[in-house]
C-alpha cells in the first residue's frame, strides 16, 4: 500500500513537473507568435516612427537678441517672430527693431517690417519701410538695409531719403541721395551719389 502510494505521488509531480515545463512554455511561445503575426486583411497599420533626416525648422515669437563682442554690446535685437529655415542657418524675422551701440552707446536704431539674420556671421538685411535713426535725431528712410557684423557697418543700395532734426530755424534739412553707408563704431553716415538737399 505505502509503495502504491509512493507511486502515485511520483507520478503526480512528474505530470506537474511536464505542465511547468513544457504546457507553459509552449503557451508562452503562441502568445509571442500571435504578437508577431502578420494583421488580418484590411486591419490598419500604425506607421512606423522614423527620426527626420535634418533639424525642423522652428517658430518663436517675442525675440530678444543680444550680441556682444570683447565685452561691448554690438546691437540689440526685437522681434515679434522668427522662424529658421531648414538647416538653422538663418532666421527669418517679423516686424524688426534693432539698437546698435558703439562704446556700449546705443547710436543707431532700425525699423523694419522684416529681417533676415545669419546665425554664423550675424550679418542682417531689414527690408520693408525701413526707418534708421540717429541718436542726434537724423532720420533715414529707405527700402532696406544691411548690416555688415565684421566691419560694423550698415548699409542701404537703394534710394535714400533723410530728415534733419528741427533747429531754431524750423523744419530741418531734406536731402535725397542714392545710397548709404553708416559706420556705426565711428557714429557717422556716408551718402556718396545724386545728393539732393532742400529746406522749407
Amino acid at each position: 500500500m505505502e509503495r502504491l502510494r509512493n507511486f502515485v505521488f511520483l507520478a503526480l509531480l512528474a505530470v506537474l513537473f511536464g505542465e511547468v515545463l513544457i504546457v507553459f512554455p509552449s503557451r508562452v511561445d503562441r502568445s509571442q507568435d500571435h504578437e508577431k503575426a502578420p494583421p488580418t486583411p484590411g486591419a490598419t497599420v500604425p506607421p512606423a516612427v522614423e527620426p527626420t533626416a535634418g533639424p525642423a525648422e522652428q517658430k518663436m515669437k517675442g525675440i530678444h537678441l543680444v550680441e556682444s563682442q570683447k565685452g561691448n554690446r554690438d546691437w540689440e535685437l526685437f522681434s515679434e517672430e522668427a522662424e529658421s529655415n531648414e538647416n538653422g542657418a538663418t532666421w527669418n524675422l517679423k516686424k524688426v527693431k534693432v539698437l546698435f551701440y558703439a562704446k556700449e552707446k546705443m547710436e543707431f536704431t532700425v525699423v523694419g517690417s522684416q529681417g533676415v539674420i545669419d546665425n554664423k556671421t550675424k550679418n542682417m538685411k531689414i527690408s520693408g519701410d525701413v526707418t534708421t535713426t540717429s541718436t542726434n535725431g537724423y532720420v533715414f528712410r529707405s527700402q532696406e538695409v544691411e548690416y555688415d557684423a565684421k566691419a560694423r557697418h550698415i548699409q542701404s543700395p537703394s534710394k535714400i531719403l533723410m530728415q534733419g532734426p528741427p533747429d531754431k530755424d524750423g523744419e530741418g534739412m531734406r536731402l535725397e541721395g542714392q545710397s548709404m553707408t553708416v559706420d556705426v563704431e565711428q557714429s557717422n553716415m556716408v551718402i556718396p551719389s545724386d545728393v539732393k538737399a532742400s529746406r522749407e
